[in-house]
């Protein structure tokens, strides 16, 4: 096996380590949160549809799929920056936006075309393992 070969597999492992290590990273959060008795998706879906029916009025129907990719975000995110995401979304005037009313499918799919590391890992670097020095 070449040099080359070699190094891929081991950049490929360690995304699948680092992806792995985030993915337990927002299980970890997510259970603190719930010890503390707190519910920040159920928030996160309250704040999604009052913030829709202030913007469009009426009632925002979420789906199964909208509350799991709520949660996803949630735990991702954390509360607040998805909140201030939210705002900047449901405030965009795009035309195609506002004539849909904002649909929640758009808004997840932004979220996952924008490339990103984990976003949990970049505000919160002290909660990783330290690196090892070589």
């Amino acid at each position: 096996m070449s040099d080359n070969t070699r190094r891929t597999k081991l950049e490929q492992r360690l995304d699948e380590i680092e992806a792995t290590i985030a993915k337990l990273h927002d299980q970890i959060r997510e259970a603190q949160t719930l010890a503390a008795g707190e519910n920040p998706i159920g928030h996160v879906i309250a704040f999604w549809v009052l913030s829709w029916k202030n913007a469009h009025g009426g009632r925002y129907e979420l789906t199964k799929q909208d509350a799991a990719n709520l949660k996803r975000l949630v735990n991702q995110h954390g509360l607040e920056e998805l909140e201030g995401r939210m705002i900047r979304y449901l405030g965009d005037s795009d035309p195609r936006l506002a004539r849909q009313k904002h649909p929640l499918s758009i808004f997840v799919a932004q979220d996952r075309a924008t490339p990103q590391q984990s976003q949990t890992r970049r505000r919160h670097p002290e909660d990783r393992p330290a690196a090892s020095g070589s």
